[in-house]
């Protein structure tokens, strides 16, 4: 679980290396297997690093999409059982499949896809940007027969509650928020800032933990009821987390700017 921690290292792996490239393909390989199932945010994880490493290094990477990859993906599709890491796999592959079509390596990846999704309603893959519904203070809580057992997600954004939701959904959405804080931290360290304005990875991610950081303070301010003390400094730490990831987000943005302003700026014709 603790792959995003050392992300930049392991970009900066696959990049110089083509065999690091397919001894990671072939590590989240594994990590997708059933041997993995009862450690979802390992799998979570293992998603993420799909998205990341299809990006950078890319072809060197995703060439290691073989059929034991494609079979094990699509093994997960349908026998997964935690919903944060399959509403995950499905936004991954379809991001995937409609942003680079043109990487022949993920043919087979494609192929699967394209005919597994074919089955399933186009709501229960995305896109989706932001992951997390908004929370309305003012909105009594929905009785608990009525809580799904969705992850953040577009939808089931009609839910607005003052409460908190069960506990395995709570512990779900705090993995699934600072799973995110991770890789929008680690995200900006390697983005190029005359690049970072245009990097739709980054720009996901943020919207992610923004979107998260609106339950977790909602959480937070929780009433009905309110969560213990060991749940609260959790919340608290996650939600500092996300504001940290987000402010140097924001900075690497203004440096962005800065930066193309200046290379940008053209002496103004004499009038």
């Amino acid at each position: 679980g603790d792959e995003v921690l050392h992300l930049p290292t392991i970009v900066e792996a696959c990049v110089a290396s083509p065999q690091a490239a397919a001894a990671s393909a072939n590590q989240i390989r594994k990590y997708l297997s059933k041997d993995y199932s009862a450690q979802p945010s390992t799998q979570y994880n293992a998603i993420m690093l799909i998205r990341i490493l299809a990006d950078n290094p890319g072809q060197s990477f995703t060439k290691n999409m073989d059929k034991p990859f494609v079979q094990t993906v699509k093994e997960m599709l349908r026998t997964g059982k935690d919903p944060s890491v399959q509403q995950l796999l499905r936004e991954t592959l379809y991001s995937l499949d409609s942003q680079k079509a043109y990487d022949t390596n993920m043919a087979l990846l494609f192929t699967m896809w394209r005919r597994e999704s074919s089955m399933m309603s186009p709501r229960s893959y995305g896109p989706r940007t932001l992951n997390a519904p908004s929370w309305d203070p003012n909105q009594a809580p929905l009785p608990p027969s009525q809580h799904p057992s969705e992850s953040y997600s577009r939808n089931n954004s009609h839910r607005r509650e003052r409460g908190l939701p069960p506990a395995t959904e709570l512990a779900a959405r705090i993995e699934e928020a600072r799973t995110s804080a991770k890789i929008l931290d680690q995200r900006v360290d390697i983005v190029d800032k005359s690049e970072i304005m245009g990097d739709e990875l980054v720009k996901e991610f943020a919207d992610r933990c923004q979107a998260a950081q609106r339950s977790i303070q909602g959480y937070i301010n929780a009433d009905n009821p309110p969560a213990d003390d060991d749940t609260l400094q959790t919340l608290i730490e996650t939600n500092d987390k996300l504001s940290h990831s987000q402010s140097k987000y924001q900075h690497k943005i203004l440096q962005g700017r800065r930066h193309l302003g200046v290379s940008s700026v053209t002496p103004s014709p004499p009038v």
